[in-house]
């Protein structure tokens, strides 16, 4: 469990800091309420797009009442197997980071 967390977390990473884009190499950095997003509106659109949205399998995206965290369900494939596990960033220092459970 420990091994597949750390893949995840390693995976998720590198796609933020620019790996899964070539010539992208600068590391995301979201401040602000909502991970820095405009409030949602009436159309749909991704949501902290190479954050949040990074191409992985993401889900049920959920903010703690203060807004200070927010988690969310990661899908994955691990040779033949699905996992899946629980994502989570909160404010540090007034920039959102991303961690992993």
């Amino acid at each position: 469990m420990k091994r597949t967390n750390l893949l995840l977390t390693v995976l998720i990473a590198l796609y933020i800091v620019g790996w899964s884009q070539p010539g992208k190499s600068e590391l995301l950095e979201l401040t602000g309420p909502y991970l820095g997003q405009e409030p949602l509106g009436l159309i749909p659109e991704l949501f902290a797009p190479g954050f949040i949205s990074t191409g992985l399998s993401e889900a049920v995206c959920n903010f703690t009442p203060d807004g200070q965290e927010v988690y969310f369900n990661v899908a994955y494939s691990v040779g033949k197997d699905a996992k899946s596990c629980i994502a989570f960033s909160k404010i540090v220092d007034g920039i959102w980071i991303l961690l992993s459970s």
